[in-house]
């Protein structure tokens, strides 16, 4: 089953998850087909996080998109008039009005990108706050013998800087 996330199957015929090794691949050395499935994973993540937050950033996107769209467009037809055909007599009083717009739009950006930081701020939070909760969920759920068998730590091979690795590591925890 590879691709899946699950390699092997264990002793007891359930499917094992790939380790974490696996996961920590250089990017070039992992599929591409995995990043619809993760893009759809991170999606459900962040809706169950806080789906008021996801909609009002969604929505915010939206509207700044359409400012920008209408920025391209004003600034389209501000051009045009300036090179113009006619050469020196372009009649630029008539592009005050595309200019003005022009202004507007980029005022209403700024205010649209700023509005957008207190949701991206609060989602991040959510997003974390419930990440760690089911993280915190699934470790408890663990009986702690496994923790103590040399396979439940599987293609783990520990700390890879001695500049991570605890003074008390070395200590001997059997006494």
């Amino acid at each position: 089953m590879a691709g899946s996330g699950v390699e092997h199957e264990s002793p007891s015929g359930l499917p094992r998850p790939k380790p974490v090794h696996e996961w920590l691949k250089p990017p070039e050395q992992r599929p591409l087909r995995q990043l619809p499935r993760l893009v759809w994973r991170t999606m459900r993540l962040v809706w169950e996080a806080g789906r008021a937050q996801l909609l009002t950033l969604l929505a915010l996107q939206l509207a700044l998109g359409t400012v920008m769209a209408s920025q391209v467009l004003a600034l389209r037809r501000l051009l045009n008039g300036v090179i113009a055909p006619e050469g020196l007599h372009a009649d630029f009083a008539g592009l005050l009005p595309y200019v003005a717009f022009l202004a507007g739009m980029i005022a209403l950006a700024g205010m649209v990108g700023s509005l957008q930081n207190h949701p991206r701020l609060l989602l991040t939070a959510l997003v974390t706050r419930h990440t760690s909760a089911r993280m915190l969920d699934l470790t408890c759920a663990v009986p702690l013998e496994a923790f103590e068998t040399p396979t439940s730590m599987t293609g783990w091979r520990g700390p890879r800087s001695a500049s991570i690795v605890p003074s008390n590591w070395s200590r001997d925890w059997s006494s």
